[in-house]
């Protein structure tokens, strides 16, 4: 897939406010996470990242994706469905919203609207809504970030009894990390405690290319890798153990003893397309977030830990519609027991 940059605008003056990151929106952001940051900005300023008034360098594909290459997506995630396909509870997923969800969707996507819907730390307007409609098209930062608050912030209300206690850092994280190191990011946590939580996600642009999902498992001792290609990456693994460390020693001034822990990448649905990366990203974070699946029932099986697939994406882009127009989640679809 072929994308070409935009020309960026000129660095702004660093902004010196200290203001608390929660308090902060980060409104001009970019489309690609391996963006380089001028030195004059300030990454620290949002309830996701801490970012705030990068200058917009977006990404985009010169040509949609070939129907050859989607088609090879497609037998590829065919030939895995019945090996990924978890034997566990399932949500039965519609194959498209309520006629009453879907005005409200049709409406949101009228080339005219112009309004912007706006959380802590993410927003989205009418170009981010139409990547998610059809024809579907690869998901930008603003939307990963958008759907990253939405867990930020159910987890924090703890609206559902089930749901961890989460962190979801932007997908501005890992390349300010390669940039900067720990340094580059300390400030990204003034207020937040990474060890008292159950899980901490980081959605990763690869090469802006691919999305894919990296966490920090406190509960389970694990640094974890979803890739909706299959893809294994030891460097993403690494960057998450070498963050936590760097983290670990900056908080309390002395070595963490990381040997019980471990690396884990387990089967996950995968896409049939070279666009819905992003989508898979999104509905991985939340998922875990929500803790709907029972990784313990599923662990050492050759299935997948999500119940969704490549044939859920067409709903669950337009459910992604609604709950950025709605500024939360829809209810949870009851799951149904295995025959």
């Amino acid at each position: 897939m072929a994308f070409r940059k935009r020309e960026l605008r000129p660095d702004e003056p660093e902004d010196e406010d200290d203001d608390d990151p929660i308090d902060m929106l980060s409104s001009k952001s970019r489309t690609s996470s391996h963006m380089k940051v001028g030195p004059s900005r300030d990454p620290s300023q949002s309830l996701l990242n801490p970012i705030t008034d990068l200058p917009p360098a977006e990404i985009e594909p010169v040509t949609p994706a070939s129907p050859d290459l989607d088609l090879l997506f497609s037998r590829f995630g065919q030939l895995r469905l019945a090996k990924t396909k978890s034997k566990s509870h399932q949500r039965k997923w519609p194959a498209t919203l309520t006629p009453a969800q879907q005005i409200v969707v049709d409406e949101g996507l009228r080339p005219n609207n112009k309004t912007v819907y706006d959380l802590p730390g993410a927003s989205c307007g009418i170009k981010e809504l139409q990547k998610l409609s059809s024809p579907p098209q690869w998901l930008n930062d603003e939307i990963i970030n958008f759907y990253g608050s939405l867990i930020n912030l159910k987890s924090h209300d703890q609206i559902s009894s089930k749901a961890l206690n989460v962190h979801c850092f932007s997908s501005f994280f890992m390349s300010q990390f390669d940039l900067g190191g720990h340094s580059g990011v300390k400030r990204w946590t003034r207020k937040i405690n990474l060890f008292e939580k159950d899980l901490i996600l980081f959605p990763t642009n690869l090469s802006n290319l691919h999305w894919v999902l990296g966490v920090i498992n406190n509960r389970k001792k694990r640094f974890e890798y979803y890739d909706s290609l299959a893809g294994r990456n030891s460097d993403v693994l690494s960057k998450l153990r070498r963050y936590y460390q760097d983290e670990w020693q900056a908080k309390k001034s002395e070595d963490v003893d990381l040997t019980e822990w471990s690396d884990y990448q387990p089967k996950v649905p995968l896409q049939s397309n070279s666009s819905d990366c992003g989508v898979f990203v999104c509905q991985f974070m939340y998922s875990l977030s929500q803790n709907l699946i029972d990784i313990t029932s599923q662990e050492g099986k050759d299935v997948s830990l999500f119940d969704f697939s490549a044939e859920n994406m067409p709903y669950l882009r337009q459910k992604m519609v609604l709950e950025i127009i709605r500024k939360s989640f829809l209810p949870d679809i009851t799951p149904e027991s295995p025959d």
